[in-house]
């Protein structure tokens, strides 16, 4: 029997924001295999569209106050699961991005995030995220589905952001 798609996203954004409660570099547990190939070009030789990533920063706390509305569905699923009084958006950012280019995003610690998409799939998106002074990973993100990456603490929390592809 499969879980529904509800549910095994759920389960994934429990096991990732698990991995942001612990310390260092974390991320939601996909396959990084290859899968059949998107042309990275059309029949008529033109560049491929490129990925959009909508990527948001934010900050878990135990200190009260309000859950920022944008975090709304993921709060409802976690909320059952680990303890904080307030989870915030500290940016957002759009980057669209061809296969192999590379994207930089600063957190609000100084230190910077590499994103570059390298494989376009049927499964998703195989993003390579490098995070300054805390690690690197590969990941496959499937369309339209956010994985959750843990960073650091700061400000008596932790911070973490959420990266979202569509194409």
């Amino acid at each position: 029997m499969y879980a529904s798609r509800g549910a095994r996203t759920a389960r994934a954004l429990t096991a990732a924001l698990a991995l942001v409660v612990g310390s260092g570099l974390v991320a939601v547990p996909l396959a990084a295999i290859a899968d059949d190939a998107k042309p990275a070009e059309s029949a008529k030789g033109q560049p491929k569209e490129p990925v959009a990533f909508r990527v948001m920063v934010g900050h878990l706390s135990q200190e009260p106050g309000p859950v920022d509305p944008e975090f709304e569905s993921l709060h409802r699923i976690l909320a059952k699961e680990f303890r904080y009084q307030s989870m915030r958006i500290l940016a957002i950012q759009l980057m669209m991005l061809e296969l192999q280019e590379t994207g930089a995003l600063q957190l609000p610690t100084g230190k910077r995030v590499w994103i570059r998409p390298m494989h376009l799939g049927q499964r998703g998106v195989l993003v390579a995220v490098d995070i300054e002074d805390a690690g690197q990973l590969d990941l496959r993100v499937p369309n339209q589905r956010p994985v959750v990456l843990g960073t650091e603490n700061y400000n008596g929390g932790k911070l973490f952001f959420t990266l979202q592809p569509e194409y």
